[in-house]
């Protein structure tokens, strides 16, 4: 090729290279060296796409560390009860069941739970209000609440304040 060729590719490439650059993209331009032959070689960098730190901080406030108020005590008693209500109805269907309760459970009581028979479950009426019996963690919530059955614990987690409270455990008191 002579030399008016090669300047010709050489503009050509240079163009596109220009063109690709202007295009908008966010990835950044392939860069290209130049070794002492006549080869050239290109490596393409990537950086990770993604909101940055400062788009986080904007878009996604820190969850505040809970603190125990009336406000939170009647939200994890009302929830427990909600739980409770949804865990006590064994003449149900096993899908109806789980798609009401398992929404209101932790994602490891979940993977527990989805086993459970509903057939199985001995409670079938919650009778009573429920009452904190353990709030020594802002984080968790032991809710004691009666039913046809005696009393049943309900343990309610949250990651934070105004988070929801979700059932971690249900079980019946001890000795009943």
């Amino acid at each position: 090729m002579n030399r008016a060729g090669r300047g010709s590719l050489t503009c050509a490439a240079l163009v596109a290279v220009l063109t690709a650059c202007s295009s908008g993209g966010e990835d950044p331009p392939p860069t290209s060296s130049t070794s002492s032959g006549s080869s050239t070689s290109t490596q393409a960098t990537s950086t990770p796409s993604g909101p940055n730190d400062a788009q986080m901080t904007e878009t996604t406030p820190p969850v505040a560390s809970p603190t125990w108020d009336q406000q939170a005590r009647r939200e994890a008693i009302t929830a427990a009860e909600e739980v409770l209500t949804a865990f006590a109805r064994p003449d149900i269907s096993q899908g109806e069941w789980w798609r009401d309760l398992g929404p209101m459970m932790t994602p490891s009581a979940r993977q527990v739970y989805n086993s459970v028979d509903v057939a199985a479950v001995p409670v079938r009426e919650v009778k009573g209000k429920g009452r904190i019996a353990d709030d020594s963690s802002p984080y968790l919530a032991t809710v004691e609440i009666s039913t046809d059955r005696g009393k049943y614990t309900v343990l309610m987690a949250r990651t934070g304040q105004g988070a929801p409270w979700l059932a971690e455990r249900i079980e019946p008191e001890r000795g009943s």
